[in-house]
């Protein structure tokens, strides 16, 4: 069992994903957590989720055009009660060891673009961020920013409807797995 190695779980290490809803949704909004909500193509961050939730107390954070910003692990029914997505972006962030960013460009524009520099402020060496957004939203911030705290930046440069593509989901993993040595 993983457990008999140290992780990220047992020393307090925290990850944050953030990412946006689809379409495609359960029947009903009630008594159901946001992350059990959205399917379709959600489901892969939710099997990534479980995957962190390995190493790190993991949450996912979710971006609605029709709910506002969610928590996932909060019900649906809870939904309007959450504050402003730049306070709940910016805390989640800044008290993460691992950043997952897995956005449409209009999204990542919206929520992350604008506030890059109060997001990044807390980076430090040891973090891991992985964006996986297209090459468009890369262009919108300075990765450079990441890159210079020397902690391990892993870049999707999404084209098509995948939020992250397998490659790219084991770099992360392995980076992740690779803390907890």
């Amino acid at each position: 069992m993983r457990n008999e190695t140290p992780t990220f779980a047992t020393k307090g290490m925290k990850a944050t994903i953030i990412t946006e809803d689809t379409q495609t949704t359960a029947e009903t909004s009630q008594d159901i957590k946001v992350k059990d909500y959205f399917k379709g193509s959600f489901l892969a961050v939710r099997s990534l989720e479980e995957e962190l939730s390995s190493f790190c107390d993991t949450k996912i954070v979710v971006y609605s055009e029709d709910y506002g910003c969610l928590r996932g692990d909060d019900l649906m029914e809870d939904s309007g009660n959450q504050g402003t997505s730049n306070q709940l972006l910016v805390q989640e962030i800044n008290d993460s060891d691992v950043v997952v960013i897995l956005l449409s460009t209009d999204v990542f524009e919206e929520v992350v673009a604008d506030r890059w520099s109060d997001l990044t402020d807390s980076v430090q060496s040891e973090d891991v961020w992985c964006l996986g957004v297209s090459q468009g939203a890369l262009n919108s911030i300075d990765v450079d920013v990441l890159e210079e705290t020397e902690c391990n930046v892993i870049i999707y440069r999404k084209v098509g409807v995948a939020r992250i593509s397998n490659e790219v989901r084991d770099q992360l993993l392995s980076a992740v797995e690779s803390k907890c040595g």
